[in-house]
């Protein structure tokens, strides 16, 4: 008689789902409470714990450099803005020996750009107003313009000057600069007188300056009170409103010490 073999199966085990880890973390609290009771206050504390959501470390450092992006970013930006204000400001308003100079476009779009005078001082002409002047040079490049002995230059009564038998033009330039230069020795009570016969004073009682064409635009000490102001260029096209307005912005601070 076969007995019957009986098969063996193996049951599978029924699995526990995994669960998420949890992603929160538990904080002591505490909440005191005011409670009246047979008009009695008494106060009731409460404890417990509340569930607070955990940041992940990735979270944390994604955060952390979004903000300090935007910081490092805000402050370029600042810098730059500023950078470009005070540029802006350098190229408008700028200083020369005391003297301060606003920069101004004179005329339509593509007008003449000035350079004015924002010290005033007052005139020595019997007049006693306020007075100024404009140039067409930038202060900053008169600055690079020698001036021999210029600690010692001092202004006079009167002034001569000559232009050495030269005719100069300068591209209509002369007339304006000279016209210029003339106006300031009359504001600050000084004669500037044209003479083509006269020299230098070897005892100094009076400035003179002979105007010449070089190669390099200065002013050099050629005696006791005498100066040489040479022009670069030639009669036609050279540069004397530099020269000129070298001379006038150094009266001038020297006019403003009195």
């Amino acid at each position: 008689m076969k007995v019957a073999e009986k098969k063996k199966t193996k049951k599978k085990a029924n699995k526990k789902p995994k669960t998420k880890k949890n992603r929160v973390k538990k904080e002591k609290v505490e909440e005191t409470f005011e409670v009246e009771k047979d008009k009695k206050e008494k106060i009731i504390k409460s404890k417990g714990t509340e569930n607070i959501p955990k940041k992940k470390k990735g979270q944390l450092d994604k955060q952390d450099k979004i903000l300090r992006n935007f910081i490092i970013g805000f402050l370029i930006i600042m810098a730059i803005i500023a950078g470009f204000y005070f540029y802006t400001q350098a190229q408008i308003k700028m200083s020369y020996n005391g003297i301060d100079y606003e920069a101004k476009r004179i005329g339509a779009q593509e007008g003449i750009i000035f350079y004015e005078t924002q010290t005033l001082l007052k005139t020595n002409d019997g007049t006693n107003q306020l007075f100024g002047f404009r140039l067409r040079t930038n202060p900053r490049e008169l600055k690079r313009i020698p001036f021999e002995n210029i600690d010692e230059f001092t202004l006079k009564k009167t002034n001569g000057y000559t232009y050495q038998g030269i005719e100069f033009n300068c591209e209509g330039h002369a007339t304006i600069a000279m016209v210029n230069l003339q106006r300031l020795f009359q504001k600050t009570g000084m004669k500037f007188l044209h003479d083509e016969n006269e020299t230098c004073d070897p005892e100094g009682r009076y400035n003179f300056f002979k105007f010449t064409l070089g190669d390099k635009t200065e002013i050099k000490e050629i005696g006791n009170s005498c100066y040489e102001i040479v022009i670069e260029g030639n009669e036609e096209k050279c540069e004397i409103l530099p020269a000129t307005e070298k001379l006038m912005a150094e009266i001038y601070s020297k006019y403003a010490q009195l």
